[in-house]
C-alpha cells in the first residue's frame, strides 16, 4: 500500500510505510477488519482529522484520502478533494456510540475510558481532536449522536466553549477523542444522564469487552 502524509496547512508530504502510518494511529495494524467492515475511508478522514495531517492510502485502483476538517460543518470545500464537504452536513448524525464505535474501528484499538473530573479543561487544551455528543430522543432507549465538533475548526471550538458553560445542557453522553503520543485513540467518555441508559444497553470501555 502506497501512503502519503502532509502536515495542515500543507508544506512537505512524506511517504510512510503502513507500519509507520500505524505508529502514528494504531488503527491502521487493523487494516484487513477495516477493509472486511468497508470503513477504511471513515477511519482515514478520522486520523486525518486526530492527526491534523493530509493522508492518501494507494492500493491498486483504490485511493481513499483524509482531508482534516471535510466533515465539519463549517468547512469549505477542498478543490482537490473528490467529496468535499458541504454546508449543513452533519456526519454520522444519529448513530448510536457502539455504531460509531464500529465505523471508527474504536471497538479495536481499546474501547473508551471514563473521563477524569476536569476533563473538560484538559481537552480544551488539545490542540488536535473530535467531541462527540448524543442525546435522548423521544421513542429511543438509547441516546444517539447530536453534533460531531472538530476542535481544530474556530467555530466548531467556540461551540465547545458554549457547551461548557451550559453545563452540557440537553446531553446525554459526550465523547471526546484523539490520539495518543503512541498512535493509540484516546477515547474518554462522559455519562450525563447514566440513569436512563438501560445497563444492558450501555457501550463498554476499554478492557470490558462483555456488552451483556
Amino acid at each position: 500500500m502506497h501512503v502519503q502524509y502532509a502536515p495542515h496547512p500543507p508544506q512537505y508530504s512524506l511517504e510512510l510505510t503502513l507500519e509507520q502510518l500505524a505508529r502514528r494511529d494504531s488503527r491502521f495494524g487493523h487494516l484487513s477488519a477495516l477493509w472486511a467492515r468497508g470503513i477504511l475511508g471513515d477511519v482515514v478522514q478520522d486520523s486525518a482529522d486526530l492527526q491534523g495531517a493530509h493522508l492518501s492510502l494507494r492500493q491498486g485502483h483504490g485511493l481513499w484520502i483524509g482531508t482534516p476538517g471535510r466533515l465539519d460543518e463549517h468547512g469549505g470545500p477542498d478543490p482537490g478533494d473528490p467529496e468535499p464537504a458541504h454546508p449543513g452536513r452533519r456526519p454520522f448524525e444519529g448513530w448510536t456510540e457502539l455504531a460509531l464505535d464500529y465505523a471508527l474501528a474504536l471497538d479495536l484499538a481499546g474501547g473508551w475510558t471514563p473521563a477524569e473530573p476536569d476533563w473538560a479543561a484538559q481537552v480544551a487544551e488539545w490542540g488536535q481532536g473530535v467531541v462527540y455528543t448524543f442525546a435522548l430522543s423521544p421513542g429511543r432507549t438509547q441516546p444517539t449522536l447530536t453534533r460531531r465538533l472538530n476542535l481544530s475548526n474556530f467555530f466548531d471550538r467556540a461551540e465547545f466553549d458554549v457547551l461548557v458553560a451550559s453545563a452540557f445542557s440537553g446531553v446525554a453522553v459526550v465523547r471526546c477523542h484523539q490520539l495518543s503520543a503512541s498512535g493509540t485513540p484516546v477515547v474518554w467518555r462522559v455519562s450525563l444522564a447514566s440513569t436512563l441508559e438501560p445497563r444492558s444497553k450501555q457501550p463498554t470501555p476499554a478492557g470490558d469487552r462483555t456488552l451483556g
